[in-house]
């Protein structure tokens, strides 16, 4: 028979997981100002259009930088968390490796689907080998 086992399946909370949704709200806030400001100086014939459109660019762009920074912010939080043990909220943003295919013998990169190097015009083999570096 079965039976119910208390299991932590994750961890809410902490000052990252604030300047994260802080962050967000910021962008979503500040986004959507800048298209109402850039709408009424265009719809409106009391206003000035030009500082009214000018105001909204700078206010979207100022959301997305306070995001940027915040969200930044928190990511340092919780890198500092995990250097320590401790758990944190949310997920550490984390780089793909990207991969290329270049020729063994110029170095020039190349498509994988290439039969011949287009710079030194070497032929390339059927398999695709590994860096050994």
């Amino acid at each position: 028979m079965a039976h119910l086992v208390k299991k932590q399946l994750g961890f809410r909370g902490g000052r990252e997981g604030t300047l994260s949704l802080m962050g967000s709200l910021m962008l979503w806030l500040g986004l959507i100002g800048g298209i109402v400001t850039a709408f009424v100086g265009v719809v409106s014939r009391h206003v000035d259009t030009t500082a009214c459109v000018i105001s909204g660019i700078v206010i979207a762009l100022n959301a997305i930088v306070a995001n940027a920074l915040l969200q930044g912010f928190a990511e340092v939080i919780r890198l500092l968390k995990k250097q320590d043990g401790m758990e944190y909220g949310g997920w550490i943003e984390s780089a793909e490796p990207v991969h290329g295919y270049v020729c063994s013998k110029c170095g020039q990169s190349n498509d994988n689907d290439y039969l011949m190097c287009w710079n030194c015009k070497e032929i390339f083999d059927v398999e695709i080998r590994d860096n050994p570096d």
